[in-house]
């Protein structure tokens, strides 16, 4: 393990990571925390996430895993909901937890302190067999491992429980997804609080590859940690792939260590994967998922002999994941005609998809349909090859004047033009059409003389008349989650 913190340069072997974890998990047993409880952690990217991880994992403590761009008031909520017993937070993050008057367990001082205090009552695999005896006697792969809360996107967060068996399942199938090995080298880059990352923690070390940390993401930090650190293989938010094919180093450092680079949490457009195709030189897929599915649903690999048909599969949602099964479903609960043509809702199950929300039966029975399958909420279009293409959230599809808007469609307009560099649309209230189409966007460096009213003009060459923005802002930066999704309920405002 290399955290690649500013001035640290610390290295773990796994020897050492399996003593600290042990450890921390003697420290956790011995300040009250069984089977079951949970411990919270606020941090940026480090290796001490990654102990915490295997020590949570040893005595079967619930890992809640904290935002850490999140309010106070979204702070004092999940806490509150969650319970945790312990929350870990780095002194960066230490603030807003105290402002959310929740109780801070330690700065990074403390944290060697508790690790030093349990290390010296024995070998740390002595001290695991006592400290796992419950969980040997009475734990269960069904016990909860990773509790999640949903980013509030769409109204209050909630939480989403994720089992031991669910968290396994899903790292043993992105192994195979991505042909990961011993010979890897990933780079946490996305945030690890957020699935985006966090599955490597696991399929990284059940490979025996080697880690690296960056504390928190920016394009320079990143292409320089490749290049340094002989990076192979990452998974990042497409807001982080736009950012780095568009940096000046991308092209003045070496970074043909990188064998696969994939992205998700909000389409990405053509343009941007042609070019980090082309900088990268690497295998590049999309990722579709959800916290629910602990992950992944559907990557956008190309299959054997696939290249003739490359761009636009690699820009779709991709095919289902390996352990996933996946049905696009229309009005009538019949699944629409693969034809890439029919918008119905994606529904999946399989052994990576979480059993229902923390203590909101109600939420879980309406987010099921008969036979298991979890109901995403998400509109698609399904191809002959199973591949199949996200076009919008249902709550994000726009009804203007009677009409459907599915606003990627929109989105996809707006990337074309040579000015944008990001593109959000939404929908706008209108007493007489319902509502109306709404569009964000920031600019390249270059194009900064580009006008709200060329990018409408550009939009109205090339869509249909109701599906236009009747405004378009122009942004400095998007507002975005710790994961790098745009927040459209901000720009509603």
């Amino acid at each position: 393990v290399v955290d690649c913190a500013a001035g640290s340069g610390r290295q773990l072997t796994y020897a050492q990571l399996f003593e600290r974890a042990a450890a921390l998990a003697a420290h956790m047993r011995g300040a009250g925390v069984r089977r079951g409880d949970r411990i919270a952690i606020l941090s940026r990217n480090s290796s001490h996430v990654i102990e915490l991880h295997f020590a949570a994992a040893a005595i079967h403590a619930v890992v809640v895993n904290l935002n850490i761009h999140l309010a106070p008031c979204e702070l004092a909520f999940i806490c509150a909901d969650a319970a945790p017993k312990l929350v870990f937070a780095d002194v960066h993050c230490a603030p807003a937890l105290l402002a959310a008057h929740a109780s801070v367990l330690q700065s990074r001082a403390a944290y060697e302190a508790c690790l030093a205090g349990a290390a010296a009552g024995g070998r740390a695999g002595a001290q695991l067999a006592g400290v796992c005896a419950e969980v040997l006697a009475d734990g269960s792969e069904e016990d909860g491992f990773h509790l999640y809360y949903t980013s509030g996107t769409t109204g209050v967060p909630k939480g989403v429980l994720l089992s031991h068996r669910i968290v396994m399942h899903h790292a043993v199938g992105t192994i195979k997804e991505m042909n990961l090995s011993r010979h890897d080298v990933w780079g946490h880059f996305a945030p690890m609080f957020h699935l985006v990352d966090v599955f490597a923690v696991y399929a990284i070390t059940l490979v025996g590859g080697r880690h690296v940390t960056l504390p928190t993401f920016t394009p320079q930090d990143t292409l320089l940690a490749i290049e340094r650190e002989r990076v192979s293989a990452t998974n990042i938010a497409s807001t982080m792939v736009a950012m780095l094919v568009n940096n000046p180093l991308v092209e003045q450092l070496d970074l043909t260590s990188l064998r696969v680079l994939s992205c998700g949490g909000s389409p990405q457009s053509p343009a941007v994967v042609v070019r980090a195709i082309a900088v990268f030189g690497c295998e590049f897929f999309l990722s579709y998922g959800m916290t629910e599915c602990c992950g992944k649903i559907s990557m956008s690999i190309l299959p054997p002999r696939g290249m003739l048909h490359g761009l636009a599969l690699v820009t779709s949602s991709g095919r289902p994941f390996e352990l996933i099964s996946v049905r696009v479903v229309g009005e009538d609960g019949n699944d629409v005609a693969k034809d890439s043509q029919q918008v119905g809702e994606v529904w999946v199950r399989g052994p990576t998809v979480f059993s229902g929300y923390w203590g909101l039966p109600a939420a879980t029975a309406e987010s099921f349909a008969e036979g298991g399958w979890f109901k995403t909420g998400d509109l698609a279009t399904a191809a002959p090859n199973n591949y199949i293409h996200v076009v919008d959230r249902k709550k994000d599809m726009l009804l203007v004047g009677g009409e459907n808007v599915y606003t990627t469609e929109v989105e996809a307009v707006l990337y074309g033009h040579p000015s944008v560099h990001q593109a959000a649309v939404f929908g706008m209230p209108s007493r007489i059409m319902g509502e109306l189409v709404g569009a964000a966007v920031t600019l390249r460096p270059e194009a900064a003389g580009t006008t709200p009213r060329e990018l409408i003009d550009w939009c109205a060459a090339r869509l249909a008349h109701f599906k236009v923005p009747a405004a378009v802002h122009i942004l400095p930066k998007m507002p975005t989650t710790g994961s790098g999704k745009i927040l459209k309920t901000e720009l509603r405002k």
